[in-house]
């Protein structure tokens, strides 16, 4: 990650060594350590997860590539069968502060009629990180007995949080690639994600999930009152955004993209010619363990 940029200032002369760039607008909090720059124009090898978190990088280099997140397919489609008559489950998953946008999602709801509200439940799942944004947020929803919070859980709790609700809402100021949307997509999940995501860029709007305008509460509020008086497009999409999933975020997926990478980069001191000459490539050995 981006903090690590003194390793990659020392080791990338030596050997074969590869910048995997996970953070968008973080990079900024590191621009005035007087290596920094420096190393990030001279990278060699820098792997970002989407088109928003390299936009911070090509300002200063053009050598990147962009390699999605996954995660290893866990899905159980009986645990997903959804009583069209219940309540839609809306969840947010992720450290509470400011850059995930919660106060956003709250205040979603003020443009939301009470019938719409009645018809969902809200869960928020994550640690605290800033207790003054925790109270801000709190006194805000202070009476709102369909909102519910699970506070700080490990993995395993959050995937199954994530598994039994309907819907994931992403509300974030800034948020590269959300390893929870990767599992929301396994598990056939909607979502519903600012454009301050780098998940935007796979969502396609009513198809494959949801995207607002980053900070527009009205926006995000219209495409709850959306979900919730057509309950049954939550399966059309959700199966869409599995198949989405199949294709770019499961982990095959990244095995190829990441080893073709890796093969395609020259030893320190070699030429890319030299270096595509040899053999015995990576490629070729996963190829036959997958045929195994």
């Amino acid at each position: 990650t981006v903090v690590n940029y003194p390793a990659i200032r020392q080791m990338q002369d030596k050997v074969k060594t590869i910048w995997w760039l996970q953070e968008a607008k973080v990079i900024d909090h590191f621009i005035n350590e007087p290596e920094f720059v420096p190393t990030l124009i001279n990278a060699k090898n820098i792997v970002g997860v989407s088109d928003y978190s390299l936009n911070m990088v090509r300002k200063y280099n053009n050598n990147f590539t962009k390699i999605y997140n996954a995660c290893y397919d866990f899905y159980e489609p009986s645990k997903h069968d959804k009583d069209l008559s219940a309540k839609i489950r809306f969840t947010i998953v992720g450290s509470i502060e400011s850059r995930k946008g919660h106060d956003i999602l709250f205040q979603a709801l003020d443009y939301l009629e009470q019938d719409v509200i009645d018809r969902l439940q809200i869960r928020v799942v994550g640690r605290v990180l800033d207790p003054a944004f925790r109270d801000m947020v709190t006194e805000k929803i202070r009476g709102k007995d369909f909102i519910s919070f699970a506070g700080e859980i490990d993995n395993a709790g959050a995937v199954k949080e994530v598994a039994g609700s309907d819907v994931i809402v992403c509300p974030s100021r800034d948020d590269p690639f959300p390893v929870v949307l990767v599992e929301a997509f396994c598990m056939a999940k909607t979502c519903i994600v600012s454009d301050a995501t780098g998940f935007a860029e796979l969502i396609e709007d009513d198809e494959t999930g949801f995207v607002f305008p980053s900070e527009d509460a009205k926006a995000l509020a219209a495409a709850i009152r959306n979900i919730v008086l057509d309950p049954s497009k939550i399966e059309r999409i959700g199966n869409n955004a599995r198949s989405v999933y199949l294709r770019e975020l499961s982990i095959p997926v990244l095995q190829r993209r990441l080893i073709a990478y890796m093969d395609e980069i020259p030893e320190p001191g070699e030429t890319l010619s030299t270096s595509k000459d040899k053999t015995g490539s990576r490629k070729g050995t996963l190829v036959a363990e997958e045929t195994a």
